[in-house]
């Protein structure tokens, strides 16, 4: 038997259907409600004093969760919201008041590099820029 079968009680929507939008809005453990709960008597309590009474440390937190899953040292993940927000926070470190390149790095041929927030590698060829 497949390990993993014994988590699907966990997902209460498994036992009502093939679920097969983990890409998007996975399905919903049990334990979230709770863990939501924790959250909104936190909020509806301690009110912005919960930022610095916990929420702050959650993104490094569960950065440290994935990083032996991804093989990686733990405090060298940074969680944010979306890659949007991510790719904001990368752009916010550099400077913009120099000489501009007109070239966008990639990570593989025909992929932009918008899913990491790792620096370009030299070696990867740029692809020239058609805004001018």
């Amino acid at each position: 038997m497949d390990p993993l079968l014994a988590w699907r009680p966990e997902f209460p929507i498994l036992q009502t259907c093939t679920y097969l939008v983990s890409h998007s809005l996975g399905a919903m453990p049990r334990s979230a409600r709770a863990s939501l709960t924790e959250f909104l008597d936190a909020w509806d309590s301690r009110g912005v004093r919960a930022w610095h009474e916990g929420w702050w440390e959650l993104g490094h937190e569960t950065g440290d969760l994935l990083a032996p899953v991804l093989g990686v040292a733990a405090g060298s993940i940074s969680m944010h919201q979306n890659v949007t927000v991510t790719m904001a926070a990368v752009a916010s470190c550099s400077r913009f008041d120099g000489a501009r390149r007109r070239e966008v790095r990639r990570s593989a041929p025909g992929r932009p590099r918008t899913s990491s927030s790792r620096s370009a590698d030299p070696a990867d060829p740029p692809i020239p820029s058609t805004t001018r």
